[in-house]
């Protein structure tokens, strides 16, 4: 991270053309070009990375919808007869 933040700048003003993803392999390239000792100096003073997230638990399940009672038949309402 880095060399990679120190280099970033130096590679885009030695190579203007580059897309972003060029000039991240253009930053891989030379940083596979470099000695132990180079690299070394970039990772000495690091943290190393954070354990990843534990994941979000799940959301609770809704609740059913809930239907009202049907109301009581009446001697109002009209019966139909489907027999």
């Amino acid at each position: 991270m880095l060399f990679s933040k120190e280099m970033r700048p130096k590679v885009k003003r030695e190579f203007p053309g580059l897309s972003f993803g060029e000039l991240g392999a253009k930053l891989g390239e030379l940083w596979r070009g470099l000695e132990s000792a180079a690299k070394a100096s970039y990772t000495a003073g690091t943290v190393p990375a954070a354990a990843p997230a534990p994941p979000a638990p799940a959301p609770a399940p809704r609740p059913a919808a809930r239907r009202p009672p049907p109301r009581p038949i009446s001697e109002d309402d009209d019966i139909i007869d489907l027999t």
